[in-house]
Order: C-alpha cells, then structure tokens, then sequence
C-alpha cells in the first residue's frame, strides 16, 4: 500500500458525498463553490437522468450490462449475447484499458466540468459505486442479482475495479491528493432478506479488489456506507478512509472501535457523517450534531483510542448524498457542515 498523503488535510476538513439535487451541472459547481469545502467532490446528479443513478451509473460502461431506462433496471444481456460480452469486457481488462470503463459525460454529465474546475486545487474527491452494491442491484435472466453468479461477480467487480483506477487517474492522483470513496450502501443491509445468500468472504474480495485499484493509481480508498456497517470488513479490505454515517449509525462505527486503532495510526481519517440529509432530521440542529459527535467521542476513547488523534485523523461530511432533497435544504446541509468545522475546530464542540 502506498503511504497516504492525507496528512496535508487540516483535522476537521470538509467534503461530500455524491449527489446533489439539481440537473445542470453548472448548476451543481456553483453550489459546490458556495459550500467552501476543503475537498470538492465531483456531483453526480441522479434527477438529470436515470443513468446518473448508482447502479446504471456504474453499469453503463460495462460490455455486458444493460440499463433499461423503460423498467428502470440494470440487467445481464441475453444468454446467447453473454460470452462475447464477457470475452469483450476480459480483453479489455487483460489490455490494461481501464479507461474504457471510465465515466462519460453520457452518466456523468458534471464529472467534466468538475475536473476543468478544479484542476488547480490540492485535493478533490471522486466516487463510484461499488463492487458489491452493483452486484447486488444488477440481474439477471431470472432476476436475481448477478452477485450470485460467480462469473459475473467477478467480471462487474473487476470492471468496478478497473473504473476505480480511470477515476483516480483523471482525478489526477499522480500530482496531487485525490481520495476515492468506494460507495457500498447494501454493506448495511447485508444479512437482510434477500440477501441472506451473501457470503462474506465474497464481498470483502471484490472490495478488497477495488480499493487495490484506487491504490495502485496513487490515489487514497474510501468506503462509505449510509448504514450500519460491518466496518471491520471496510478495514481489512483496506480502506484508508471511512466515511460513515455518523449521525444515524454510530454504534457501527463504535462496534468497529479496536480495527480502527491501526487505520489511525497509519495515516487514515473516520470521515464523520454529521448532517443528515434524510427528510426525517432535515431539522436537526448543530448542536445535536455536536451532541452526537461528542457521544460517539467518548465511546471511542472508553474503547481505547485516544482522543487528540482521532480529532487530528477527522473529515466531515453529511451523512450521505443530498439528492433525495430541494436545492434549498442541499444549500442548508453544507452550510451546517461550515458551521460544524468552525465549532470544532474553534473547540466549542469539544466537550467530552
């Protein structure tokens, strides 16, 4: 693993988490703009299009995935097309062409732009669904997820794999910080019904993969998760950064505290998914983010981590994408995040 260079990050510094709920994207880079972040993240924008959802998103460039825009699903092509798209997709992969897997303004209509507009500053963002929950919201010819089929499983995770490193490239890795989060929402849900068939060791692999892949581009691996995840797994698959949502699934994160001493002590950072960004806490105020904050602090440090490298090892973030929301309660959710950097790093918010 290549040494992290998140270091240059002052404790506390701001980012986001994928979508925003407008359809220009001139329009996304100005709210990206208003909302001063210390890391800008490229915006995806899920109301422009259905392509611009997660898992068309990331099954568009795949050769032998369809997007069905009519039945809003993601589908394996016919049986009788499957060997010469996998054998289309392997070549590719075996020729080292990653960027044929990478984002097109067709399902990333602000990926462009955002790059043109950040082209200069120190540190950016990207993301992509992963492995896993594209495996699992992609079927098959019986409509089940291709996650249960061991060839397409590992053909999607490579190509997720080989997405990972276009992405970290373009983002420019080679000059400058760039972080790549590995967005695996069904890594809350896992052991629910309907996916009770997913085995563990399968989806740490094709995590493990891509997070391999940001690595081998130069660029730093994160993971989030809007649920209760199994962080110790995000761990040992290598992540450097966890991006989790804090205010409504801390107990996941203090579940996972004795994995989290050796993430610190390398270098890596607990991104805090402070704002909510569901309309149920639309509402909530800083100071029951601060509050919140504060209890999962003290819950960490009784578990043994200390107190002054965890702060000084922090990001915040909402706790998911904004794009289930109206432009006005996005604007609030970044504005709150400003608030929330000021408090924290003034100390106000620090009582333990």
């Amino acid at each position: 693993m290549p040494p992290l260079d998140l270091a240059a990050l002052p404790s506390f510094a701001t980012t986001g988490i994928g979508s925003l709920p407008v359809v220009d994207p001139a329009e996304a880079l100005a709210i990206l703009r208003g909302a001063e972040l210390d890391v800008p993240f490229w915006p995806q924008l899920p109301r422009r299009s259905f392509l611009e959802s997660m898992v068309p998103q990331a099954a568009r460039p795949i050769p032998f995935l369809r997007v069905d825009e009519a039945t809003r699903k993601v589908v394996a092509v016919p049986l009788d097309e499957r060997p010469g798209r996998l054998a289309e997709t392997d070549e590719a992969l075996l020729a080292g062409r990653h960027e044929r897997f990478g984002l097109s303004p067709l399902e990333a209509a602000a990926w462009q732009p955002f790059l043109a507009e950040t082209a200069e500053r120190a540190a950016v963002k990207g993301q992509l669904t992963g492995p896993v929950t594209l495996g699992l919201g992609a079927l098959d010819e019986q409509e089940r997820p291709i996650f249960f089929d061991a060839e397409l499983r590992e053909a999607a995770a490579q190509a997720t794999a080989a997405a990972a490193r276009a992405q970290a490239e373009a983002l420019g890795a080679a000059r400058r910080l760039a972080i790549v989060s590995v967005d695996e929402p069904t890594l809350g849900v896992l052991g629910a019904a309907g996916y009770l068939g997913v085995r563990q060791e399968d989806a740490l692999a094709a995590l493990a993969g891509t997070i391999d892949a940001v690595h081998r581009a130069g660029a730093v691996a994160g993971v989030h998760c809007c649920g209760a995840a199994d962080w110790g797994l995000v761990l040992e698959a290598g992540a450097d950064v966890l991006f989790a949502d804090l205010y409504g699934y801390s107990g996941s994160l203090v579940a996972a505290a004795r994995s989290l001493g050796p993430l610190l002590a390398r270098g890596g950072r607990i991104g805090w998914g402070l704002v909510p960004t569901d309309e149920a806490s639309a509402g909530a105020t800083v100071e029951a983010m601060l509050g919140r904050w504060r209890e999962t602090e003290t819950s960490l440090v009784a578990a043994g981590l200390d107190r002054d490298e965890l702060r000084a090892r922090s990001l915040l973030t909402p706790a998911c994408g904004c794009g289930t929301l109206d432009r006005g309660q996005a604007v609030a959710v970044f504005a709150k995040l400003g608030e929330l950097r000021s408090r924290m790093r003034e100390g106000v918010g620090g009582r333990a």
